[in-house]
């Protein structure tokens, strides 16, 4: 009795290679993803995932190779294209347009499905965003249809655009959907990521899945399969009962992981004077009466929830929102609300780095010494010379990786990038920095380059105030754990001998 033949792959990418100016992207990458399944797509920052994400979904074409779907050969010309074909992703950087609402966010490119007579139904337009949005367990209660997106925190942002794939795909009646998740997880507390799993485990039913993700042990609890990039190359594929975190980082980097990967044999035990000192600051409902010390060549390392107050409060003692109490360095008291009032005396590297970090049409010269060019002049008069050995200093120093120093920041990859935002804040004459997830989206490779850098700057005598929503990295890279819950800081511990069990305790 001969079996029934297997159903084609609802997705294949077959033989796809890629070539940019200079750069071979991707050299003969295959894949499939069957009825039901995540596949797992796993790589170093430049590895190549973005790239074939983005021939999947139609905004690349590929310069060899094809796109089969349900044994169909697709040739996709944009995004559209591919939602019509089934394919949806979801961006870690978020294709959101700012100053529009949630609603027409959710359907952008597709507002034709409410239009009669070349005119926007705007009512049929919200209603069907309603339904979305509570039909979502994700957005339910946490946004509305008519919130304007820019308003909205990061993380709301990212399940605002996860939300849209599988809405846009209800609007075109596709039953049975494959999603691309970009990075999606990169901006979501531990509550909102297995809430986001929950909710891909309940669609496994009617759709399929490819999940990238640098955090290698989501892909180990959500992945059926995974698939490692390396320089463009599948290196390997692993069914996840069969590999580990171990694996897939030597797979990846080409080295076992480290034990001490936070480089924790380099943590400090001796300290100078309190450098930053905050004191009952508060701001509105965000938190309030919070005090803290760092002392100089300290890291202190700051969690919680999202919601809990802590990215709100570094701003506030960067400056950039207002608050009450008093924040000081070196002795000094400087004014609330006026970032400028801080330069040369405390730098802050922000959460989101696209929007706020860095430049992405500006250069790497440009983005590490704006800052600073006062160092860089003679009387009133930038020198390009002084200002070019600068940043070819500061290169080599946080181990840049581009052509040259005039490549666009947005032409790098995401580790790249955060290393020039780092090697700018360095460099602004500031000897206290605030830091809201530096490792945010980024390889692990580049992510213990950037512990490094910071073990080499504490050494220095900077003091660090590192807010971080990954447990791990709370524990490894803090002299000192503090906990923040409904605004306050709640607990403080010496971080040798502290557990991930202790700190969720103190979350929640």
């Amino acid at each position: 009795m001969t079996a029934d033949p297997l159903p084609p792959p609802v997705l294949e990418a077959r033989g796809v290679t890629m070539t940019f100016p200079g750069v071979k992207a991707l050299t003969e990458v295959s894949l499939t993803v069957g009825a039901g399944e995540v596949i797992g797509l796993v790589g170093e920052n430049g590895a190549g995932k973005s790239t074939l994400l983005s021939i999947l979904s139609g905004s690349l074409r590929p310069g060899a190779g094809e796109i089969v779907a349900r044994g169909r050969t697709l040739h996709l010309h944009n995004y559209a294209q591919a939602n019509e074909a089934g394919i949806f992703r979801a961006h870690q950087d978020q294709g959101l347009i700012d100053n529009l609402t949630v609603a027409a966010n959710l359907f952008l490119g597709h507002e034709r499905r409410f239009s009669r007579g070349g005119l926007l139904q705007h009512r049929r337009l919200l209603a069907a965003a309603r339904r979305q949005i509570q039909a979502d367990t994700m957005l339910a209660g946490r946004v509305s249809e008519i919130d304007q997106v820019g308003d909205l925190p990061l993380d709301v942002r990212q399940l605002v655009e996860i939300a849209r794939a599988f809405a846009v795909a209800e609007l075109l009646e596709v039953s049975r959907p494959v999603v691309l998740l970009d990075e999606t997880t990169a901006s979501l507390n531990q509550d909102e990521v297995t809430e986001l799993f929950a909710h891909v485990r309940d669609r496994r039913d009617r759709a399929s899945f490819v999940f990238v993700s640098h955090r290698l042990n989501e892909i180990l609890e959500l992945c059926d399969r995974v698939y490692v990039l390396k320089d463009g190359v599948v290196v390997a594929e692993r069914k996840v009962g069969e590999t580990s975190e171990a694996e897939l980082h030597r797979l990846m980097v080409g080295r076992e992981r480290e034990e001490n990967h936070y480089l924790e044999d380099r943590r400090r035990t001796q300290f100078g004077a309190v450098r930053l000192k905050v004191d009952d600051l508060s701001s509105g409902d965000e938190f309030h009466g919070v005090s803290l010390d760092v002392r100089e060549g300290e890291i202190l390392a700051v969690g919680g929830i999202t919601g809990c107050g802590k990215s709100h409060l570094a701003r506030a003692i960067a400056g950039d929102v207002r608050a009450s109490g008093t924040v000081e360095v070196d002795g000094r008291r400087l004014p609330n609300h006026r970032p400028a009032a801080r330069r040369g005396r405390l730098a802050f590297g922000p959460l989101d780095r696209h929007a706020e970090g860095v430049s992405l049409l500006q250069s790497v010269r440009w983005n590490m010494t704006w800052s600073s060019l006062r160092d860089h002049s003679r009387g009133p008069f930038l020198s390009p010379r002084r200002e070019k050995r600068a940043v070819a200093a500061g290169m080599a120093r946080y181990r840049v990786a581009a052509p040259s120093m005039d490549t666009r920041v947005g032409a790098l990859s995401g580790g790249n990038q955060q290393k020039v935002m780092l090697a700018r804040l360095a460099g602004s004459g500031a000897r206290v920095l605030v830091l809201d997830n530096p490792t945010r989206g980024v390889d692990v490779g580049a992510r213990q380059e950037i512990y490094g850098h910071l073990r080499d700057l504490a050494d220095a005598g900077f003091s660090i105030l590192l807010v971080s929503d990954d447990l791990r990295e709370l524990i490894g890279m803090g002299d000192r754990v503090a906990v923040m819950r409904d605004g306050q800081v709640v607990r403080e511990w010496e971080s040798r001998g502290l557990t991930e069990e202790q700190i969720i305790v103190g979350m929640v």
